[in-house]
């Protein structure tokens, strides 16, 4: 049988001004997905995330994510509690060796 296979999506903060670079993006959505090789979902991790640097989504953002709000990314928790809960889920599957 072969290994499960991790897949992740993140949303990130942006904007279409550019006054957020690449290297200035947060995380602000985690879905995450264990599958195996032929598709089939074994276990999913959904979090939001609430930025520290640029708390405030941008118009562009809200645009861009309309399934996300402010009210909901001031909720979040920070990305130091999603990325342990992310970290365990990741071990839920893995394979010895891999």
């Amino acid at each position: 049988m072969l290994a499960p296979v991790l897949v992740l999506d993140l949303e990130l903060t942006t904007a279409d001004d550019g006054s957020i670079g690449a290297e200035q993006m947060e995380v602000v959505q985690v879905c995450v997905v264990w599958c195996t090789p032929e598709g089939q979902i074994l276990d999913r991790f959904h979090s939001f995330v609430r930025p520290t640097e640029r708390p405030q989504l941008t118009d562009f953002c809200k645009r861009l994510m309309p399934h996300i709000d402010q009210t909901t990314i001031d909720a979040a928790p920070s990305w130091p509690t999603v990325s342990a809960a992310l970290a365990e889920f990741a071990r839920r599957h893995q394979q010895p060796g891999s």
